[in-house]
């Protein structure tokens, strides 16, 4: 039932007791049957206003988490003089690890140790989709993820 209609109810209802005034066993019941109306009315509003009150607090949840995160360039930036993209390479060509890169003219996997070029492009798009779906996500060795509005970037050898 709308609130509308409920307030138009209790008008109704005090209409109604006031024509059954001489009647004191009526006016009691029908006074029983308001309460009961204005009680159902304010358990109503009250769920109203909590479900107002969490959507409140997610969307500051929100807001906070937007502030606290820093464009990707930055992260980009921060990882590239951190990370030791070298190492990561000649570990690769120590080990012979492989990349698959599709199919070649004849129809037969092309497969090789990735250039220090070619890992730095994969790690780019790597930690962009982390970044843009704040997740997890791991490819060739590498992890890039979001975690404490930060953007990481492991590389792991099993």
């Amino acid at each position: 039932m709308s609130k509308k209609n409920s307030i138009n109810r209790i008008y109704a209802l005090l209409d109604y007791v006031n024509l059954y005034m001489p009647y004191p066993e009526l006016i009691n019941t029908k006074l029983l049957k308001i309460a009961k109306c204005i009680k159902k009315e304010k358990r109503s509003l009250y769920k109203d206003i909590h479900t107002l009150q969490i959507a409140y607090t997610d969307l500051e949840a929100k807001n906070n988490s937007f502030e606290d995160k820093l464009p990707f360039e930055d992260y980009i930036k921060e990882i590239n003089e951190t990370f030791d993209f070298v190492k990561v390479h000649k570990c690769m060509i120590a080990t012979n690890w492989n990349w698959y890169f599709g199919k070649d003219e004849n129809g037969f996997d092309k497969m090789g140790i990735p250039s220090l070029e070619t890992l730095k492009n994969e790690v780019y798009r790597l930690l962009k989709e982390a970044y843009d779906s704040e997740c997890q996500i791991s490819t060739g060795g590498f992890t890039a993820f979001w975690e404490d509005s930060k953007l990481e970037l492991i590389f792991t050898i099993q």
